[in-house]
């Protein structure tokens, strides 16, 4: 079919005042973007961006402007701006000329049809490295989200392939695979979000051991033990190397992709490298002065952000946090400074970012652990240890200090649930790391009511068996894990009693647990028992509670 349609209820575009209408319905998360054809009456497009802050329908507008010979300005989203079907308004373009450009024209009739037909793919199964265990299983269970569509087919250990078979729609969905040997499960895994529209051609599925950890397959071919990590929202697991290298390991896919790089290597261990709410990678320091480099996986390019501020000054051994919106990073004492102070993640069109001040601290706080956690709505920042004789816990909303004196540092913290004896207060324990020197055991248990005033630290000493001077935490609702000195330990979230596990995990010190959007926490880096680099990822899925 060759001639032109006729404007008509089943054209997708049609004249407007100034222009022309287009409806669209976007799928994004796709491996790339691209016009795809038509469904229900609308043109279906697949989105390389994810769904967050606007991202899709920047992607959306810039696609549609190379298609249709327009600027970006002439596009604007008439409708539907945090939905799956949009309108766009296209500007001094007829509906007769979109049509052509877009590819249109012969294509209405013939679309609809196809769209209507059960539509296979495939899903690439990673498993662990070390899966001798996972041969007995015996079933494969399928979950199709939202809708907890459900089977179950008979397999012969990990010999076995997943490819679906569904109806076509743009609801967003999940897939969930369980490996079981009979009732017990064996592994686990979940997919990002996708719609059976425009599934991704290279959607994959990790598959790990529930409530330990797992060794992800394949060996580091260059460990480095200083690699910086982080989580992009809808992108992966972003690695930055000590030389400056990025890389991504793409969630969708479970691919390697690598990157620009910094100019400059990253100095180890000082600042932080964390993602914004766009996605973006933000390297900052202050060892020398507050300074930031942001990298865009988009455009696959470094910038370097102008910091405004009064107080610019160098701040080593700072204590650094991402806030809960991802759109500011905090920064607390270091050098001689004794102020909280939040980097801004979203630089103007000069690309300058503001340090703003917050509070103020009790000292310096050098070598300190900058927590935040959540009381409802509420994020409270909590600072915990240091190298000096000071209180152990410190909030700098209110200037409250709790806990022993004394000089601890590396300690790590997680925050547990809500009390179950006082309403609205958060439970935080924190345990490890170097206390007077030297490593340590001991533990503090928090109970942070709504009043911070009236906050209750109980001091544990012992509180593990074996010193962890370096201890990387781990949570799901059964139990927190701490791994650390080639050790596991299991800490069921009721008791709280440490109980030594027989996974085994060679990172003693250094390394990072970034945790992705389908729930899997990956550990890179680090030093094992020898302070050789470690030449290994491990992974770890969340224990599931039962039904």
């Amino acid at each position: 079919m060759t001639s032109d349609l006729p404007p008509g209820s089943d054209s997708p575009v049609r004249d407007h005042a100034r222009g022309c209408e287009l409806d669209v319905l976007v799928a994004p998360r796709a491996a790339r973007s691209r016009l795809v054809g038509l469904h229900d009456g609308r043109l279906k497009v697949q989105l390389a961006a994810p769904p967050v802050d606007g991202a899709a329908n920047t992607a959306l507008c810039e696609l549609l402007s190379d298609h249709l010979q327009v600027p970006q300005g002439a596009l604007e989203i008439a409708r539907g701006a945090t939905g799956r079907r949009k309108t766009v308004r296209v500007a001094g373009v007829s509906a007769a000329v979109a049509r052509s450009r877009l590819g249109l024209a012969g294509l209405l009739l013939a679309g609809l049809a196809a769209c209507t037909l059960e539509v296979p793919f495939a899903v690439r199964v990673v498993l662990p490295d070390d899966a001798t265990d996972l041969n007995g299983a015996d079933n494969l269970a399928v979950e199709l989200g939202p809708d907890a569509w459900f089977a179950s087919y008979p397999v012969r250990g990990t010999e076995f392939e997943v490819e679906l078979e569904f109806e076509p729609d743009a609801v967003e969905r999940s897939l969930a695979l369980y490996l079981a040997d009979g009732s017990e499960l064996l592994a686990y895994g979940r997919s990002v979000p996708f719609v059976l529209l425009s599934p991704p051609g290279d959607l994959a599925v990790l598959m790990a051991r529930p409530g330990v950890l797992s060794v992800y397959p394949g060996e580091v071919a260059e460990p480095d033990p200083d690699v910086l990590a982080a989580y992009a929202p809808g992108r992966g697991l972003v690695l930055l190397s000590s030389a400056g290298d990025i890389a991504l390991l793409n969630e969708t896919s479970f691919d390697i992709d690598l990157g620009a790089r910094l100019s400059g290597p990253p100095e180890p261990g000082d600042g932080a490298f964390v993602a914004d709410r766009r996605g973006r990678l933000w390297r900052a320091g202050g060892d020398e002065g507050i300074g930031a480099a942001m990298y865009d996986p988009a455009a696959d390019r470094w910038s370097v952000a102008t910091v405004m501020g009064d107080d610019l000054g160098a701040r080593p051994g700072a204590a650094w946090s991402v806030g809960a919106a991802r759109d500011r990073l905090y920064i607390a004492g270091g050098g001689t400074h004794t102020d909280l102070v939040a980097l801004s993640l979203e630089p103007d069109d000069d690309g300058v970012i503001e340090l703003a001040p917050v509070a103020a601290l009790d000292g310096p706080r050098t070598g300190a652990r900058l927590v935040n956690f959540m009381r409802g709505s509420d994020e409270t920042l909590m600072l915990v240890g240091g190298e000096a004789d000071a209180p152990a816990v410190y909030f700098p909303d209110g200037a409250h200090a709790f806990g022993p004196v004394g000089a601890w540092t590396n300690i790590q913290c997680i925050a547990l649930d809500v009390a179950e004896d006082a309403e609205d207060s958060v439970r935080v324990l924190c345990l490890g790391g170097q206390r007077g020197g030297q490593p340590t055991g001991d533990a503090l248990l928090l109970t942070c009511p709504p009043a911070l005033a009236n906050t209750v630290v109980e001091e544990r000493p012992g509180f593990l068996a074996e010193p962890l001077a370096d201890p990387r935490l781990f949570a799901d609702d059964l139990a927190v894990y701490a791994q650390g000195a080639a050790h596991w330990w299991r800490l069921d979230r009721k008791t709280l009693v440490p109980e030594l596990g027989e996974t085994v995990a060679t990172r003693v010190h250094g390394g990072h647990s970034i945790t992705l959007g389908t729930g899997v926490t990956f550990l890179v880096g680090g030093r094992d028992l020898d302070d050789r680099a470690v030449d290994r990822w491990w992974i770890f899925a969340p224990s599931l509670a039962p039904m």
